[in-house]
């Protein structure tokens, strides 16, 4: 029988099992910067025996994982500057930030990859005249802490340098429209 809690007198349970028949017990429940408290008890044919002295614990965990804010994904930057942004689900976990670009989609080569030491700014900005007129970008992030990196954030890509206006003009009412890049 396995008994966690959050208090060190275990008089509420996070996870109280008494169905173990192995050693072990896989939880996913841990919050981070968190200290738990648990004990055991053994079975055997002439009942339960004692539980065991109360240990204690602390969780550290990777941050969460990053989530793109902007630019939308499939994106026409056209030919202008492009900043890419994030946020992170817990902001006071994070070190840092790694940002990955490439024109591979399995990241196989790497366009650009750059660190974010300060997390209070969850940005990258990149020059329009860098990319690649009609190429297709994709781009990433992670976030750090003490304890490891988190997993990569979703996959978002963009198309840099061309136009996403059409080049037509149309007269309407003695007035000529036209787009303006």
């Amino acid at each position: 029988r396995l008994q966690l809690s959050t208090n060190s007198t275990l008089k509420t349970f996070v996870l109280q099992d008494s169905s173990l028949a192995v050693a072990k017990r896989t939880f996913a429940g841990l919050k981070d910067s968190m200290t738990y408290f648990w004990r055991v008890q053994a079975q055997n044919a002439k009942g339960w025996g004692p539980f065991s002295p109360i240990a204690s614990f602390t969780t550290a965990l990777v941050p969460r994982v990053v989530v793109l804010v902007s630019p939308a994904d499939g994106t026409n930057t056209g030919s202008s500057d492009v900043t890419f942004t994030w946020q992170n689900p817990n902001p006071a976990t994070v070190t840092a930030y790694w940002f990955e670009l490439s024109t591979s989609a399995t990241f196989a080569t790497l366009f650009r990859s750059d660190s974010i030491y300060d997390p209070t700014m969850p940005s990258e900005m990149i020059s329009g005249t860098g990319f690649a007129a009609g190429q297709k970008y994709y781009w990433r992030v992670f976030a750090q802490n003490d304890n490891g990196w988190s997993a990569p954030s979703a996959v978002r890509s963009i198309i840099a340098g061309t136009s996403s206006v059409a080049g037509s003009s149309t007269t309407v009412t003695g007035a000529t429209v036209s787009p303006n890049p």
